[in-house]
């Protein structure tokens, strides 16, 4: 499994996967030499999977095995609906690129609906593949939980986890909380962790 270097060494520290993993050095989308460095490299190592994940590492990543002509399978992962930061360019070359790439997986509806009518990816060229999440737990006792929150036991509460930025849509999730609040007596819990927090 290849890794950028800093996520490498990150799953480097988990026992299983130390001799597992490969680090790959950060490459530059200003650099062709970059892309073609990694091309050779996956071409010389017979990679069997490609997976990218973000608009750089998938642009840069399929290029390169598109030029390598290694590996044949390629996947690429949107994360989130980025109606607002996704230009023309960016939109081009993710419709471009789609065309050899086996499968680009959403994590939600939005996002693929974003992929399908905004850029252009066929949808046959797409997967819906919800985030993994573990069963929740829930404390031995609710009410002193939610005290410790700060809700009352007759407040209705809304949580959102993600990612605190941008493309999250929380400004969506605080109006639909301000609307309700009119007839409930609501209360929104944001958590997790990001530039917005």
């Amino acid at each position: 499994v290849w890794l950028l270097e800093r996520e490498a060494e990150l799953a480097s520290r988990v026992p299983e996967l130390r001799d597992w993993v490969r680090p790959i050095p950060p490459y530059d989308h200003r650099r062709p030499d970059h892309m073609l460095r990694f091309a050779r490299r996956l071409r010389d190592a017979r990679a069997d999977v490609l997976h990218t994940h973000g608009y750089w590492s998938g642009a840069i990543g399929r290029v390169a095995s598109i030029l390598a002509g290694s590996p044949k399978v390629r996947f690429h992962l949107m994360a989130s609906a980025y109606s607002d930061e996704f230009g023309l360019t960016h939109r081009w070359t993710e419709r471009l690129l789609s065309r050899w790439t086996d499968k680009v997986i959403a994590v939600s509806q939005d996002t693929r609906h974003f992929l399908v009518d905004e850029i252009g990816v066929p949808e046959s060229r797409t997967a819906l593949v919800y985030n993994g999440a573990p069963e929740p737990r829930m404390p031995s006792d609710r009410e002193a939980h939610r005290a410790s929150l700060g809700l009352g036991s007759g407040d209705f509460v809304v949580g959102s986890l993600s990612r605190l930025d941008a493309g999250k849509g929380l400004y969506d999730v605080i109006e639909a909380c301000g609307r309700l609040k009119k007839d409930l007596p609501v209360r929104l819990l944001l958590g997790s962790d990001g530039p917005w927090r």
